[in-house]
């Protein structure tokens, strides 16, 4: 808030450093968790700013030896066109794997989308893709129908 960047008119407020820090290490064993699990630990932030939050989980994921390259996928998204390219911008000069959204998260309704080099040269679009069908079939193998066939 030192640089005055934010827009008190239009409820636009930057998160502080200090914040954004608790807020990653709160985050972090349960990221770890997700990795140990999953093998892909995915954020999505849906106003996502200028990804000041993000950027402090990406440098403790970091301190902690894992490679974001491979292993860290950010979805965000902002209506502010600005701001949401202040995070892809940042996100990409961090090489971090990531999709950045302009537009309405409430509404769903995006006017672009920004997606990092990572996410192109680490495969991401097809890791995704996968991890989606895996979900899909083990919704399905769980499946138990709720009805009764009776033959005549």
């Amino acid at each position: 808030m030192e640089l005055e960047i934010g827009n008190d008119h239009i409820g636009q407020y930057f998160t502080p450093s200090e914040v954004s820090n608790l807020c990653a290490q709160v985050v972090i064993t349960d990221l770890k968790k997700q990795l140990e699990e999953e093998g892909v630990i995915s954020i999505s932030d849906p106003a996502c700013g200028a990804g000041s939050t993000l950027l402090s989980t990406v440098k403790l994921c970091l301190e902690s030896k894992i490679q974001v390259q491979d292993h860290l996928y950010i979805e965000a998204a902002d209506i502010d066109r600005n701001v949401a390219l202040m995070c892809y911008i940042q996100l990409s000069l961090w090489a971090v794997p990531c999709r950045i959204f302009v537009g309405d998260t409430l509404k769903l309704k995006y006017r672009e989308c920004w997606c990092s080099l990572m996410y192109y040269v680490k495969g991401w679009d097809i890791k995704l893709h996968s991890q989606k069908l895996k979900e899909i079939v083990h919704k399905t193998e769980d499946y138990v129908p709720n009805f009764i066939l009776i033959n005549d």
